[in-house]
């Protein structure tokens, strides 16, 4: 007997709570069943994950270790946007916006002549009194009086600073504006919608294309072909 009293109270001793009966357990039977089922206690305090790390504001570069290399957009195929007739990757790449078949044409329902279409608001008398340039065949040709002191104007050319009035000889008379089937687009400034404007500032109204009246004021023609100047 004195053997098995031994056994019982080495095992109470090792957590032998657990072995008591019921209405030994502080609260009676409810709490040892709460107790046996491993139940958390309503106020029981968190397990203690440790201390979360802190928050740097530093983002890594998810690209860093994706082997992908950004090279960037590439290079433009003019110095400047490409006329009509030179080579294009995109819209972008092209005076008119517009690059069909890799070569730059003019805006969709316009002349050939015309490179690109800005919005102008003002005014247009319309006629031949405000032509001071035309284009045929892509090509832009004076149509001045010289008048409003523009033909002292400076232009930046291949072959150094020239007037206006110096240019305009260089590049001839052309085949002229034209009359009926012939008649070319005509533009109220030099170098065909594209500048530089007299000093009356009536080309900020309407630097277009004056033919059509007020819808083409901007209708925007080509530039000057000064590759040619000696």
């Amino acid at each position: 007997m004195k053997s098995a009293r031994v056994l019982l109270s080495t095992l109470i001793g090792c957590g032998g709570a657990s072995l008591a009966p019921p209405d030994t357990v502080p609260g009676g039977a409810d709490a040892a069943a709460s107790v046996d089922s491993g139940a958390e206690a309503p106020d029981a305090a968190p397990t203690d994950l440790g201390a979360l790390p802190a928050d740097t504001g530093v983002v890594e570069d998810a690209s860093v270790d994706s082997g992908v290399v950004d090279v960037g957009s590439p290079p433009p195929l003019c110095e400047e946007p490409c006329r009509n007739g030179q080579s294009c990757g995109r819209p972008e790449d092209c005076q008119s916006g517009r690059c069909l078949d890799g070569v730059c044409v003019s805006p969709e329902g316009t002349h050939p002549d015309i490179v690109r279409v800005v919005t102008v608001v003002g005014r247009n008398p319309g006629g031949r009194g405000w032509a001071d340039s035309y284009s045929v065949l892509d090509k832009c040709y004076c149509a001045t009086t010289y008048d409003h002191g523009i033909g002292v104007l400076e232009v930046e050319t291949p072959v150094g600073t020239r007037t206006v009035r110096q240019v305009c000889e260089a590049l001839g008379a052309g085949p002229g504006i034209g009359q009926g089937d012939e008649a070319r687009p005509i533009y109220n400034d030099v170098q065909c919608g594209n500048g530089p404007p007299n000093d009356a500032g009536d080309e900020d109204d309407c630097p277009g294309r004056v033919d059509i009246g007020r819808d083409g004021c901007g209708h925007i023609g080509p530039r000057w072909d000064l590759s040619g100047l000696r």
